[in-house]
């Protein structure tokens, strides 16, 4: 999700296979934990890369499709540590995350026009294999902090990114919809 090229040909391809592209979901991501001492600049360029600029460049090379769809959505994955500025993970992370929520509002106020709608969902600590980079201490300490004691399910977070792809949600554009178990005020 780094390169310009393959995604371009990712959205050509699922133009031409549907006929058209009405809704990107933009849930490819990379997750680190490293301490801001240790963090190199390689890898900080590789998590804005995949994170941020992959999702920027997926809208931006489906923008042709989805201003001529009746449906348009777009719903980006972006997580708790973006809004509040991280707990366990690296800033890179962070930074990518909160950069995610920005571009989110931003590109729904350009796409609002065309009836395109454009929302995040922001996941608290899920469990995925994103959540194998933290320790068994590191997971507890989350979990303490989650209103619910727990990390999420990827079911559920899926659950919120169809509720946006619907119609149901037609009203519903530039927010940060949180799915975190009460992660984000805490417990």
């Amino acid at each position: 999700m780094s390169d310009e090229n393959d995604i371009e040909a990712m959205i050509e391809k699922v133009a031409e296979t549907f006929g058209t592209v009405d809704v990107v979901v933009n849930s490819a991501g990379i997750l680190s934990s490293t301490k801001i001492p240790d963090i190199k600049r390689e890898d900080w360029d590789k998590m804005l890369a995949v994170n941020l600029s992959g999702t920027f460049f997926t809208i931006q090379k489906a923008w042709p499709y989805l201003i001529k769809s009746s449906c348009g959505r777009v719903i980006n994955i972006s997580s708790t540590a973006g809004r509040m500025g991280g707990v366990e993970n690296s800033m890179s992370y962070t930074a990518s995350k909160g950069g995610v929520c920005a571009i989110t509002k931003g590109i729904a106020r350009k796409m609002a026009p065309y009836g395109v709608t454009v929302n995040a969902v922001c996941p608290g600590p899920t469990a995925t294999d994103i959540v194998k980079t933290y320790t068994e201490e590191e997971l507890k300490n989350l979990n303490s902090k989650n209103m619910l004691g727990r990390l999420g399910k990827p079911e559920e977070i899926a659950a919120a990114v169809c509720f946006l792809a619907s119609e149901e949600a037609g009203y519903i554009t530039a927010s940060m919809i949180d799915v975190n178990g009460g992660f984000y005020i805490g417990s």
